[in-house]
């Protein structure tokens, strides 16, 4: 808000007229710094008329003023206002002439609050009459709540630029295959690419030979290098980097286009494994093609356990939960759903699978397979059957089967029989040792008759999916 002076003509100006517009404008907020109210004696009166040079006389006053006085500062908000020494004569009028009254002081030229409103503004709100405190900070508007239709979705968070690593990736060691590239820092007739490291675990570096590789890492495997080669390149400082990883490894057997043993050069996932073995065979049925890989009786062996991986889901529904990431020494089996077989494990002669026949029963099958073993326990025979995931559950009694107690049970293709060497009450603690043994029994059938001999016709320097 600007600061205002009034200014008047000398001689011209009546109380009566300056009151209602002094009023209004203290009331309308406008800090007021001073009004001047002059009575001229009469011996001024035989000057020339005042008003026709009283704005150069004013200034000339001002600029005397300023030379003489500090400058007035505009107080701020809650601090009181500081007016320089002025003098006398200049704001005190003359002694008033006979007969006029006397001019009041110049606190007296505002009226006091209470008093009688001036003319005109009678109109004006009671809350507007009243100025505003220069200590009162402005009011802030109340922030308008948005309704949570009009809100529009934060956008996705972005994926991490690293995201978590598996374990084996985090300690991700050299082995048998892999190679590596040395350098000497300073040193380039020292430099050696693709160092392979040996079957037996070995590497060839300069002057070292049979350093152990297998097992370590490329940061330890540089401070075992400098290490070795100080006897022969003092305080040298080896840099060790990687050339190519064929020591991790999976394998995919089954009813896949191509099956065998392929490295695991990059992170690989289930559904991006059966891409790389071209996806599953394909037969006739109907004169209908049709996939032939038995989804619901696949599984993935980990560290000798069967993963919880349901394939069906994966594979005909999407569901990308089941599609997970592989760790070196995993292998994957799709079956056939052509096979017309059944297995028999555990305690019995000959451990394995089975041509199913018309009318095979349990008691038939076991025979099939050898028999009983001498440790078997025949009261309570374990048959498995339909997907692994949620297989159905059936306990025989063969003891009274034998002695014509019970009727024999017809078996169904795919069917599990597991007999065990030791008692056991329910099937649940006996279900994990049957399934881990069919999938072991299964994967190891299997790639004893068809990967050993692929591998066999395959240069040792070459994977599988390079053909």
């Amino acid at each position: 808000m600007p600061v205002l002076f009034w200014l008047t003509g000398s001689g011209q100006t009546h109380r009566r007229q300056v009151d209602p517009v002094l009023e209004t404008v203290r009331r309308s907020g406008l800090p007021l710094s001073g009004s001047f109210l002059n009575r001229v004696p009469p011996m001024f009166l035989k000057l020339p008329d005042l008003a026709k040079y009283g704005l150069c006389l004013a200034a000339g006053l001002l600029m005397l003023a300023g030379g003489q006085a500090p400058a007035q500062t505009v107080p701020g908000p809650g601090s009181q206002a500081t007016v320089p020494p002025t003098p006398a004569d200049t704001l005190v009028p003359a002694t008033p002439p006979a007969g006029e009254p006397a001019v009041p002081a110049l606190d007296a030229t505002l009226p006091p609050t209470g008093t009688e409103t001036p003319p005109g503004l009678d109109s004006l709100p009671e809350d507007s009459r009243q100025p505003p405190s220069m200590d009162t900070p402005p009011a802030v508007p109340a922030p308008v709540a948005i309704p949570p239709s009009a809100r529009k979705p934060l956008p996705p968070a972005p994926p991490p630029a690293n995201p978590a690593l598996a374990g084996w990736q985090r300690n991700l060691t050299l082995g048998a295959g892999d190679t590596v590239n040395f350098q000497v820092y300073g040193a380039k007739q020292y430099t050696r690419t693709d160092v392979p490291i040996a079957p037996d675990g070995t590497l060839t570096y300069l002057h070292v030979n049979g350093f152990k590789a297998a097992g370590l890492t490329i940061d330890q495997l540089r401070e075992g290098m400098t290490k070795a080669l100080e006897a022969h390149v003092p305080n040298a400082r080896v840099i060790v980097t990687p050339g190519a990883w064929r020591s991790k490894k999976y394998y995919m057997l089954g009813t896949v286009m191509e099956r065998g043993v392929f490295t695991l050069d990059r992170p690989t996932t289930l559904m991006e494994a059966a891409a790389r073995a071209r996806g599953m065979e394909t037969g006739v049925v109907n004169d209908n093609t049709v996939e032939i890989a038995d989804l619901k009786r696949a599984f993935l062996i980990r560290e000798g356990r069967k993963m919880p991986i349901d394939f069906s889901k994966l594979f005909y529904e999407g569901d990308m939960s089941q599609n997970i990431a592989l760790e070196p020494g995993d292998y994957i089996y799709f079956p056939s759903n052509t096979v017309n077989e059944v297995y028999v494990l555990g305690s019995v002669g000959e451990p394995g699978s089975l041509g199913i026949s018309q009318n095979l029963t349990v008691v038939g099958a076991i025979a099939q397979r050898g028999g009983f073993a001498r440790s078997a326990w025949r009261k309570r025979v374990l048959i498995v059957r339909g997907q692994l995931e949620k297989p159905t559950v059936l306990v025989v009694d063969t003891a009274a089967i034998l002695s014509g107690k019970q009727r024999d049970v017809p078996l169904e293709p795919l069917d599990l029989v597991y007999v065990t060497d030791k008692p056991w009450k329910y099937a649940a603690e006996i279900l994990d040792l049957a399934m881990r043994s069919f999938v072991q029994s299964v994967a190891s059938s299997w790639a004893s008759s068809n990967v050993q001999p692929f591998l066999g016709d395959i240069p040792s320097s070459n994977s599988s999916n390079s053909r």
